[in-house]
């Protein structure tokens, strides 16, 4: 029987600027090089977002009504299918049974999935990923193994790890990175304030000046906080590409994929700390491994004094950053990350009826529950907008009434003052003869 050839279907989120968009994108471009059909299918977002998805074939499901499980079944049913979890996809989790072969790739960090879906869409997609036959887990780094397979109950064996990757960088340069600046590409959004204390605190130890390049809505918070901080030259430049600063940059504080794509153009790379805006270390052939284990994030690792991280960046070599540049080549190519995707693909079965039916029946409470307290709410504000309405009409009233009284004022003012006018008139003119006669007197 003739072997059928893999026909991969990503399932994401939605298609906005970040480090899932870029890691799918290359994960899907590594296989259309590889001659692995691929399509990358989403539930909302702009399909022009970006140019990291520029000549692969992408479906947008999102509708007003949005996507019927009818128009996402034609994209699994027969497919290898990899599915990125969010409250947006987790509810398709059941699913994956129609599908050839599939994957899940959840959240890294241990015990945030539950938080992060909601109770009840957490419960549906446990429900597909824990059951016999189940699909393979897949996590960003090996430090998040045994707690995510602790948060969804199953084998430490059904958990496996998808390293991140990038394409060898073309712009590369040949300038000797210095210890002159610091650069921070990030999202600029709350939630990354974590990476912007850690290089913070680095600028400060080194007397430096700090750039903060990236895109979102905490511009102007970020500068604002900066701003308090005694001494620190820093600017905050709102760009999409980064490419152009860190071909560039003396010092990178940065995590994940940005912390790799650094080290690949030769850069002094210093790794932030999650969550608590410390700093894991410094990326060089010794602590590759180590901090590769974390997705360069520092999760599980003790933050290191940023007088010692500062002190490491300017011990790092030229010989030290170009192995690294190296193992980055060798540990996160794209093919090795197509490969080990491929590899953790296999059939699904379908979750227990029982399991599923619960959930569901708790996923239908919550939103009927949600349902109740939106009508309520709705309610209060028809009440309240009626109320609005009654006052603004009696006002108005009021107002019809005031004029109406203004303009009999007026009218009895003008009345009067023609009255006084005439009385004047008559005054003069008394004035005038008694002269007249006064003056035949006399």
């Amino acid at each position: 029987m003739p072997e059928t050839k893999t026909q991969l279907s990503i399932f994401l989120p939605e298609l906005t600027v970040g480090g899932l968009l870029q890691h799918v994108s290359t994960l899907a471009k590594q296989a259309k090089c590889d001659g692995v059909s691929t399509k990358i299918i989403s539930l909302g977002g702009s399909a022009q977002v970006s140019d990291w998805v520029r000549g692969l074939d992408v479906f947008l499901l999102e509708t007003s009504e949005g996507a019927k499980a009818s128009e996402i079944a034609e994209h699994v049913a027969g497919a290898d299918v990899l599915l990125l979890s969010s409250p947006q996809t987790a509810i398709i989790a059941p699913l994956l049974s129609l599908a050839r072969t599939a994957a899940v790739g959840v959240h890294g960090s241990p015990g945030t999935n539950r938080e992060w879906l909601g109770e009840e869409r957490f419960g549906v997609l446990a429900a597909a990923v824990a059951c016999d036959g189940g699909p393979q887990v897949l996590v960003p780094a090996s430090a998040y193994v045994d707690g995510v397979a602790k948060e969804f109950g199953v084998p430490v064996a059904r958990v496996s790890v998808l390293h991140n990757a990038i394409f060898r960088p073309s712009d590369q340069h040949d300038t000797e990175p210095g210890m002159a600046s610091i650069l921070v590409p990030m999202r600029l959004s709350p939630e990354k304030h974590w990476v912007l204390r850690a290089a913070a605190k680095l600028a400060a130890v080194g007397n430096v000046p700090l750039k903060v390049v990236g895109e979102g809505p905490a511009a102007e918070d970020f500068r604002k906080w900066l701003s308090q901080i005694s001494n620190l030259e820093f600017d905050v430049v709102e760009a999409s590409n980064i490419d152009p600063y860190l071909s560039v940059a003396d010092i990178v504080v940065a995590v994940g994929i940005v912390a790799l794509e650094a080290a690949a153009r030769g850069r002094r790379v210093a790794v932030a700390a999650k969550p608590g805006g410390g700093l894991a270390g410094v990326l060089t052939p010794s602590s590759f491994g180590r901090l590769q284990d974390t997705n360069f994030s520092g999760l599980g690792l003790n933050s290191e004094a940023p007088e010692k991280i500062w002190r490491d960046l300017g011990q790092t070599t030229q010989a030290d950053r170009k192995l690294v540049a190296q193992l980055v080549g060798r540990e996160a190519s794209p093919k090795k990350l197509l490969e080990t995707l491929l590899s953790n693909l296999r059939p699904t079965q379908a979750p227990s009826v029982d399991r599923l039916s619960m959930a569901m029946i708790d996923m239908h409470a919550s939103l009927e529950k949600r349902f109740d307290s939106l009508t309520r709410d709705a309610r209060k504000v028809e009440e309240g907008r009626a109320w609005w309405q009654s006052q603004a009409e009696g006002a108005i009233s009021q107002l019809r009434e005031s004029d109406a009284h203004a303009r009999k004022v007026e009218e009895g003012r003008a009345w009067w003052q023609s009255q006084a006018e005439g009385a004047i008139s008559q005054l003069r003119e008394s004035d005038a003869h008694a002269r007249s006669l006064e003056q035949r007197i006399q």
